[in-house]
């Protein structure tokens, strides 16, 4: 999550998706 965090763009669409992947 941490790498994927570091990604500025699409912060968003990351957040939905490890909602989905850690829920």
């Amino acid at each position: 999550m941490a790498q994927r965090a570091k990604r500025p763009r699409g912060q968003k669409q990351y957040k939905a998706r490890a909602k989905k992947k850690v829920a």
